[in-house]
């Protein structure tokens, strides 16, 4: 396999990697009852360089957002290094809050992070068991790499009532618990308990007085 170096000497690195997979022949028959096809893959990383001077990382944040991933509602974050230097040893630290308050209504903190060079990804805050409410809040965002660089951000961002909605009745958006049935049948079955217990004191009562008139 060749590669074609961009025209222009670069400094720093480009890192990549090679796909490699075997390409699938003629399709077999179908068989009756279960049939199970493996396919094997891996990748040959791959990293490009023209000089040996190494290009200081940077980074930039992009889209503030309310979004979710795997059914999990979130605030999403885009983290961009737009240079050709590794990032590594990467710590993240955020926290968010409505604008103009102190109070803090989500927080976040990951550590052991990488980011290669010309990249970019979101960096998830949780809502976990807080229900975020439409209006306007402000992400406050430190981040350190080896080398000793660091970043420091602030941004606001709005979360509106129909993102809400469409982030409803997910895996981790609280529910309004309903405990009226609870309280129904809990007094149902404390009436059953009682007529039972009436019941055989009157029962213990009625054999009682039958033993005394036998032995009058």
């Amino acid at each position: 396999m060749t590669y074609k170096m961009p025209s222009k000497k670069i400094d720093g690195m480009i890192l990549g990697g090679v796909y490699v997979k075997k390409m699938a022949g003629k399709e077999a028959k179908a068989k009756k009852g279960v049939t199970i096809t493996n396919q094997f893959a891996y990748v040959i990383g791959v990293r490009l360089r023209e000089s040996s001077v190494d290009v200081a990382p940077d980074m930039k944040l992009n889209e503030v957002r309310a979004g979710q991933i795997n059914a999990y509602n979130q605030v999403e974050a885009n983290l961009q290094n737009p240079r050709p230097g590794l990032m590594s040893q990467l710590k993240v630290k955020t926290k968010v809050t409505e604008v103009g308050k102190t109070k803090v209504v989500l927080q976040n903190e990951k550590s052991n992070m990488a980011m290669v060079p010309n990249s970019n990804f979101n960096y998830a805050i949780p809502w976990g068991d807080t229900q975020l409410k439409a209006g306007t809040y402000t992400l406050t965002l430190d981040a350190t790499a080896k080398g000793g660089y660091h970043w420091h951000f602030v941004k606001n961002f709005t979360v509106t009532q129909k993102q809400i909605n469409s982030l409803k009745n997910k895996i981790n958006t609280p529910q309004q618990h309903n405990y009226l049935w609870w309280f129904v049948a809990g007094g149902i079955l404390i009436i059953l308990l009682l007529a039972i217990i009436i019941y055989l004191l009157l029962k213990r009562k009625r054999n009682d007085d039958d033993d005394k008139q036998e032995s009058k």
